[in-house]
Order: structure tokens, then C-alpha cells, then sequence
């Protein structure tokens, strides 16, 4: 939340026995229920499979996550009864311990950027200027979110005093739960079932950003040779040069 005044929203989902995370992404919206279902459905596909049961937040943005999850199970079983439950995040600690280690190990650094920029008055929470951090800066975040959920994944979990969770690697729980004292709560899906929420999905398209504004910020880009950026530095040094290349152009 605390990237989103800047137009990056984050959502993920994580395993509750082994803590592994499923998915991670950074996009311009995280309330729009179609778009989180695009990335629960294309989990679905990839694992062959939907969990037993889901919890999530309190939340319009997971409505269309739970309806998926009931029609599957339906499909197959003809039971779709507590396959999908909602609750208050406060109460979800495993998800909120992993986003304070997102924020110290992968947001913070990010966050700091952004309120330089505001601090500096290089940042108004314009359309403009939301849109210009989308375009330079989401798919470095998006890159380094895959860099950071394999880090979370590999590494080791250790037993805490009066901890109920299991100790070891997330991505080895996950895989191999028999080993660590739990079961696979994989169900099989309806290949049919799956492919027909698939088209009730918005899938992330091309553009970073709002489509006339990537067009231009394109242009200007091949205009003056520029390359995309591969650092966290080079997102912002792009998006303050071409900031201050559309509001000269505009003489504002």
C-alpha cells in the first residue's frame, strides 16, 4: 500500500502450510477483481490444480477469485461448500509476515525513491506523473518481485518457540509436504472449467501504462536513444527526463 500513491499496487498469495508464495505481481490496480483472477487462474493452469481451500481478504477485489474457486471445485466433486473464506488481514499472519519482509528486503528502497521525488516536488500524484513511474519503473519492480518471491521461497524457515508451522524451505514444503507432516491439498480441476474462467479474466496486457501515454513516452524514447532501464536508478533517472521532456513540450 504504501507504493500505491505512486500508481504501483502489489498482490500476492501464499501457501499456508508452507509459507511459499504462489504469485507476486506488481500492476497498476490490485482491486480489480478481474485482474486477480487472472493471476489465480493462470496458477490453476500452471499447477494442474486449485487449492483445497482459500482464505482471503475482506474485499470487492476477491469476489471473482471465490466464485472461480467454487465453480472448480463444483465441477468436479458436485461440493463446493468452505473452499472459500474471507477474513480481516490482521488476522492472516502469514501473509502479513510476508509483507514486512517485502517491505525491508525489496519496497522500502522503492518507497524512499518515490517520496524523494515528492519531497522534491518532482511528484505531484498527477495522472501524468503516475503514469510515467508505470511506465519506467513497473517492469524493473516486476522483476525484482520474482527475484525477491525466489529468495523467500529458498530460503530457510526456522522453528520458532511454540511455532504450529513447520521449519524448513517453503518451496520444499510446498512440493514435497509429506516430508514436514502435511498432506497435498491439491484438487484435480475441469480443463473445460478452467478454460472458461480464463476468458472471464483481464490478463495484463502490453502496455505498463495508460496507452497514449506509453505511446508517447515510446517515441521519445527512440527520438533520443534512449534504452529501456534495468535499475532501480536508471527507472528514475528515465521517468525524470521524460517528466520534464512532456511538461517542456507543454510549457507548464
Amino acid at each position: 500500500d504504501k507504493l500505491k500513491p505512486f500508481g504501483i499496487c502489489i498482490n500476492g498469495a501464499i501457501d499456508g502450510f508452507s509459507r511459499a508464495m504462489i504469485w507476486l505481481h506488481a500492476y497498476s490496480t490490485n482491486n480489480d477483481p478481474k485482474v486477480i483472477a487472472g493471476y489465480f487462474i493462470a496458477e490453476v493452469a500452471k499447477r494442474m490444480g486449485t487449492p483445497a481451500r482459500i482464505r482471503c481478504d475482506l474485499g470487492t477485489e476477491n469476489v471473482t477469485v471465490g466464485e472461480m474457486q467454487r465453480f472448480l471445485q463444483w465441477t468436479v466433486t458436485q461440493n463446493a461448500s468452505n473452499c472459500f473464506i474471507t477474513g480481516s488481514s490482521n488476522h492472516n499472519q502469514r501473509i502479513e509476515s510476508w509483507w514486512a519482509f517485502l517491505r525491508r528486503h525489496h519496497a522500502q528502497h522503492w518507497i524512499n525513491r518515490f517520496q524523494e521525488l515528492k519531497d522534491s516536488d518532482r511528484f505531484s500524484g498527477s495522472f501524468l506523473d503516475k503514469q510515467l513511474i508505470l511506465f519506467s519503473c513497473l517492469n524493473v519492480i516486476e522483476e525484482e518481485l520474482q527475484q525477491v518471491a525466489h529468495l523467500w521461497n529458498t530460503h530457510i524457515v526456522h522453528r520458532s518457540r511454540n511455532a504450529v508451522a513447520p521449519s524448513g524451505r517453503p518451496i520444499l514444503m510446498y512440493t514435497i509436504p509429506h516430508l514436514f507432516g502435511g498432506q497435498d491439498h491439491l484438487k484435480e480441476v475441469n480443463q473445460e472449467a478452467v478454460e472458461i474462467c480464463k476468458e472471464e479474466c483481464l490478463q495484463r496486457g502490453p502496455y505498463t501504462c495508460d496507452e497514449t501515454v506509453f505511446g508517447l513516452c515510446c517515441l521519445i524514447m527512440s527520438e533520443n536513444f534512449l534504452l529501456p532501464p534495468s535499475t532501480a536508478a536508471e527507472s528514475v533517472e528515465l521517468c525524470l527526463f521524460l517528466r520534464a521532456y512532456i511538461l517542456n513540450d507543454l510549457c507548464i
